[in-house]
């Protein structure tokens, strides 16, 4: 009798195993750049610098996701900004966007023609796919417009083996140009 138990408490611990999720590696944090060093490179040359918030209401939030195709976050937006020699250098944003299973932060800067212009990935989380910190993944997104499809494998080219980091980054670029057309439209010239 006491095998049988022995041999039925050794068949459900196999099998309750075998049926919980694998459990994920512990994610690696890595500061590869903080928010004002990242600041002052794509802000170089400003003479001052300046923050502005905006906690978009249930209307502007509603019209995010539908242009997104995700529900937005409820919460306050910092936009920063920057001018030199009377010019405005445009705005720059963070945002958080979930890789595979941890959020990647970035930073995405956009000029005041409203065209990306540098982005940095300043704190990526997941046990892989970092490469998306490389310039030459993230000069893909320099000029690029709300007119842009901004998709992997339309008009940007995907780094190996980190799909799901390189699809973070170009949904939080394409997020950064919403939220900036959001709260500072272009003006429209008169016909």
């Amino acid at each position: 009798m006491r095998t049988l138990c022995t041999c039925l408490l050794v068949a459900v611990a196999v099998a309750t195993a075998a049926a919980a999720p694998a459990a994920r590696p512990p994610a690696e944090h890595h500061v590869y750049q903080t928010l004002d060093e990242a600041l002052r490179e794509v802000f170089a040359g400003a003479d001052s610098t300046w923050t502005e918030s905006w906690t978009p209401d249930d209307a502007a939030r509603t019209a995010l996701a539908a242009q997104l195709g995700a529900p937005q976050p409820a919460g306050e937006i910092v936009f920063h900004r920057a001018r030199a020699g009377g010019r405005d250098l445009g705005w720059a944003v963070t945002t958080d966007e979930i890789g595979l299973h941890e959020p990647i932060t970035i930073l995405v800067s956009v000029d005041a023609a409203h065209v990306v212009g540098p982005v940095r990935v300043l704190v990526f989380r997941e046990s892989r796919g970092g490469e998306v910190r490389r310039k030459r993944f993230l000069e893909q997104f320099l000029g690029k417009t709300r007119a842009d499809p901004l998709r992997l494998t339309r008009d940007i080219d995907a780094v190996t083996g980190a799909t799901y980091s390189s699809r973070a980054v170009t949904a939080g670029v394409k997020r950064v140009l919403a939220l900036v057309d959001a709260r500072y439209p272009r003006e429209r010239s008169a016909p």
